[in-house]
């Protein structure tokens, strides 16, 4: 069809559709009190604290987590703070650096921070724990983790820290004690040893492999016995006492690839009861559903299952249709019960993908890997960003908590792991201006709005042939409408609908409907966020 075909396309609904879908009358249960966890109401921001910002030039890094034959940890190669990582790069990012940029996170409207492991170890990324009892020396320590909880919870934000409890480091107190004692140590029941003595990590080779059970086969990462009741009560211990500093919750790493089937039950028990406000999610890719709901031992989980898989198959991959993509994401919220899909974290990027914007840059439904050689590093198009601005509205207005991973709010770029793992640009020139605040004025709408954080969902629009797809959420009796046009044509829809006021949520503009209805117009990858006018609050 021609560009100008395209700009003429009306696609008509009938009055009694679009009552349906401005006024549409929502029945809650009568337990609503979960709609004022905060959990439910949050917007999450993941950091990455060795890339972030460092604050404290004092405590920079001096070693790799890369050994020499003689078992001495290597001096670490000086990098530029805009330097492309390497998997073994450290930067020098801090706690204090997320102290000083506070008000970043405040004037971006998040709620919810999510930091990876800050305990101490030898990689830039510390999932190799060698202390779950001490911040790392190069993060800073535990007051500076106090006076940061205590500083995002004067701004309304909490704070949750990264557990990894499968594995521990090489370098860990206990397994230490095991490759230097071997079957003498007290510790030898913390992890599962095949024979002694451990073979050293730097003589470990495909030949010369590790004795002792590690995840995924990693001789830097021995996993833990947490049948074993001493390991069990050390961890459930540990973990109770950074409860004591105010912090919010737990990220569990890995917790579907830990043997022991009591273990998460204990463990979380142990927590609530130290904070029964406390929010428990869990690194898992697939169905969660013995994870969630009233007989698991999570509130939520990373949604890669239920929100991010779908965005990559529809929005960045084509490789399902729009009728599919809302079949899928209907599929995948029937696992769950409503205020558990309110509680999950939805994903664009992490640490583990490859970022949002340069998904969509190569056109690919998998993570797009730097390494292949057609993959695309290089800035991003005007289309590029409008396909990125559109999957935000999407993503801002879905049922489920929004997660930004930390710089995806400028359009920063990145393959896969290290290449996602970009430091943070604050250099205000070389930020996406245009980006930022598109996200700041969807978290704002989100934050001001009840029905886009707890509102049941209701799809009311799939035109494949278009690409145009339309929601509502309801709250209340109230209900906010999303249209989005995914596609590089503009587009209109004339509606019939009772005659009054709209307000578009992300412009501003006003729409009155008459005798026929209401037109809307959109740009190319454009969309809309409908309200009744006469509701008043924030957004009139």
């Amino acid at each position: 069809m021609s560009r100008n075909k395209h700009m003429q396309h009306i696609l008509i609904l009938s009055a009694a559709f679009i009552f349906m879908m401005i006024s549409g009358v929502y029945s809650s249960d009568n337990n609503d009190t979960w709609k004022n966890k905060w959990q439910v109401n949050a917007v999450w921001y993941q950091i990455f604290p060795d890339r972030f910002f460092n604050a404290d030039r004092t405590n920079d890094p001096e070693e790799t987590e890369t050994y020499s034959n003689e078992g001495v940890l290597e001096k670490r190669a000086v990098y530029g703070w805009d330097d492309i990582p390497s998997s073994t790069a450290k930067y020098g990012g801090d706690l204090r650096g997320i102290i000083d940029r506070i008000d970043w996170l405040k004037d971006l409207g998040i709620s919810g921070i999510w930091l990876n492991p800050i305990f101490k170890a030898t990689s830039n990324h510390k999932y190799n724990t060698a202390d779950y009892g001490a911040i790392d020396p190069a993060f800073g320590n535990r007051e500076d983790l106090k006076e940061l909880v205590t500083l995002a919870h004067s701004h309304n934000i909490k704070l949750i820290l990264d557990g990894v409890f499968n594995h521990t480091g090489y370098e860990f107190w206990a397994f230490q004690d095991i490759v230097s004692k071997g079957e003498d140590s007290t510790y030898k029941n913390w992890y599962y040893i095949h024979n002694y003595p451990i073979v050293k990590l730097w003589e470990q080779t495909a030949d010369n492999k590790p004795n002792y059970e590690c995840w995924w086969g990693i001789g830097s990462l021995p996993k833990l016995n947490l049948d074993n009741e001493d390991t069990r009560a050390y961890i459930i211990d540990v973990s109770k006492g950074w409860m004591k500093l105010g912090i919010d919750g737990w990220r569990l790493d890995v917790p579907e690839e830990v043997k022991s089937e009591t273990f998460w039950k204990e463990w979380s028990k142990a927590i609530k009861d130290a904070n029964p406000n406390a929010y428990l999610t869990g690194e898992i890719w697939g169905k969660a559903d013995k994870w969630l709901g009233k007989n698991g031992v999570f509130d939520g989980i990373m949604n890669y299952y239920g929100f991010r898989e779908p965005v990559m198959l529809y929005f960045t991959g084509n490789k399902i249709s729009l009728s599919e993509f809302d079949k899928m994401l209907a599929e995948r919220r029937s696992l769950y019960s409503h205020e558990v899909n309110c509680s999950l974290q939805n994903l664009l990027s992490s640490h583990d993908t490859a970022r949002i914007l340069s998904v969509i840059k190569n056109k690919d439904a998998e993570d797009s890997d730097k390494e292949k050689p057609n993959y695309d590093i290089g800035d991003p198009s005007r289309e590029d960003i409008d396909k990125y601005k559109a999957i935000l509205i999407f993503q801002m207005t879905y049922v489920g908590c929004p997660m930004i991973y930390y710089g995806d709010e400028i359009g920063m770029l990145g393959g896969k792991d290290p290449d996602c793992r970009r430091a943070m640009i604050w250099n205000e020139e070389k930020q996406n201006k245009d980006i930022l605040e598109h996200c700041k004025k969807l978290i704002s709408i989100r934050n001001s709005n009840q029905e886009f954080r707890t509102g049941d969902f209701e799809t009311i629009l799939t035109d494949d042939k278009n690409n145009i797809y339309g929601y509502k959420r309801t709250e209340n009796g109230a209900s906010s409408s999303v249209f989005i046009n995914y596609s590089p044509h503009k587009q209109k829809i004339a509606i019939n609908c009772p005659k009054g006021e709209y307000k578009d949520l992300l412009s501003g503009q006003i729409f009155r409907s008459g005798e026929k209805g209401l037109v809307l117009e959109f740009e190319p990858y454009g969309g809309k966020i409908l309200q009744e006018r006469q509701r008043g609050g924030a957004n009139d």
